[in-house]
């Protein structure tokens, strides 16, 4: 029976272990499976520790180590190698193993490198097609700011982080005075949460042209050769879209109600985007506006998206993790629905930051029917922030509904249920 290597890069889900049982039974193959996990990543607080249940043996390794870490690839590598990386934390320290194991079926280091850093990200794109992008600039310091290089810039900017996800301290700024603000608040806090989220690259800003639209976002799963297989958009409901504070993501929505031209035009963006930055052999999630001037990119990350798996999954039986793994053993994904029904994602902070001292109706919100699984991440005397301040949501959520008002007083009744208070 032939054997086949998973090695999944810092983190491996429960659902990941599935998708290896799957590929077992499907192609007749022994699957011996690893999480590498590195000391920096074990010690920082993006380590979900063994959520696949023992089914992954985890090996704990200094990935700046080279000569140990080659020793240990060699060592655990039988037959073909496929490898996974989930979290865009994990994104360089994946980039180290790929370097290591050359033959295996996985994205270049270089196009990693420019799907993880925004500025790089900015740069690619804009070369090759300029249409897709706003004007940006990158920042390493508030002291080495010059008002003069958004003199062009049309208001609002956008400030963001460089090599962060999730939308932390991504500000939006109405004039010079906001953007001066924000830089220097940013760039104050920035250091422990690169440190916290494991982020890519020194820390540093971005600052470019707001743009105006309808959110959306895609993932994608990429074979040799740029061969794109997208999956249906997913509608994005930004915190200041629902009018709160803030740009993170407030909530998902599939399906769509985008017309067919409309999804082609999308998927058309999101290919020169992947084309810029080179990304094969590899999943991807790829955030945009859609404007009156056409479809714009955000940003796209080398990974699944975050809850895409589990929104795709009960929207349209499609299994994005396997569909990951099928296309790092070589094998065409499936993206065939078998089925459709409403599916929401949600996610919450506190009304106001502060020491979280009560969590209450979290057990009630479970209940609600159309509830498939609800995450709590807060925690009693954890300091409730902003994702402007560098936070993490307190709840996340997917819900599924084969009745869409159904789907739709649900979540309602979930944000009802919730209460966080913060002193």
């Amino acid at each position: 029976m032939e054997i086949v290597t998973i090695i999944a890069i810092d983190r491996a889900e429960k659902e990941v272990a599935q998708a290896c049982m799957l590929l077992e039974k499907e192609f007749s193959v022994k699957v011996q499976a690893y999480q590498l996990v590195s000391t920096n990543y074990r010690n920082s607080d993006s380590y979900k520790s063994d959520e696949a249940l023992g089914y992954f043996e985890e090996i704990v390794i200094d990935f700046s180590d080279i000569d140990t870490l080659k020793d240990t690839l060699e060592t655990i590598s039988k037959g073909q190698v496929v490898l996974r990386c989930r979290t865009e934390a994990g994104i360089q320290d994946y980039s180290k193993v790929i370097s290591l194991l050359p033959d295996t079926i996985a994205p270049s280091v270089e196009s990693l490198n420019l799907s993880t850093q925004k500025f790089l990200m900015r740069e690619s794109m804009s070369q090759r097609y300029p249409e897709i992008c706003p004007k940006y600039l990158k920042l390493e310091s508030f002291d080495s700011f010059d008002p003069g290089s958004i003199d062009t810039f049309s208001y609002p900017l956008i400030v963001k982080p460089n090599g962060l996800n999730s939308s932390l301290f991504v500000t939006k700024c109405a004039d010079y005075s906001e953007v001066t603000a924000a830089i220097r608040s940013i760039f104050r806090q920035l250091g422990p949460v690169y440190e916290r989220e494991y982020g890519t690259g020194k820390p540093s800003l971005l600052i470019e042209e707001f743009i105006e639209g309808e959110m959306y976002s895609v993932d994608a799963h990429i074979g040799q050769n740029e061969s794109y297989t997208f999956l249906p958009p997913v509608r994005v409901i930004t915190a200041a879209e629902a009018g709160l504070g803030g740009f993170f993501c407030y909530r998902n929505i599939l399906p769509t109600s985008l017309t067919d031209a409309d999804i082609n035009e999308a998927n058309n963006c999101a290919s020169k985007a992947l084309k810029s930055v080179g990304l094969t052999n590899n999943s991807a999630h790829i955030e945009l506006f859609r404007t009156k001037l056409g479809w714009k990119i955000i940003e796209l990350g080398p990974r699944i998206g975050g809850y895409r798996h589990d929104l795709y999954m009960q929207a349209y039986g499609i299994n994005s993790i396997y569909n990951d793994i099928l296309i790092h053993y070589g094998k065409k994904p499936n993206v065939t629905p078998r089925w459709q029904r409403h599916s929401a994602g949600l996610h919450t902070f506190a009304e106001k930051e502060g020491r979280i001292e009560k969590i209450s109706g979290f057990d009630e919100a479970k209940l609600v029917n159309s509830v498939n699984y609800l995450y709590l991440g807060a925690v009693l005397g954890q300091q409730a922030k902003f994702a402007s301040n560098g936070g993490l949501s307190l709840v996340d959520g997917v819900l599924s509904n084969d009745d869409a008002l159904e789907l739709e007083q649900d979540v309602a009744a979930v944000r009802a249920n919730l209460k966080i208070y913060v002193k």
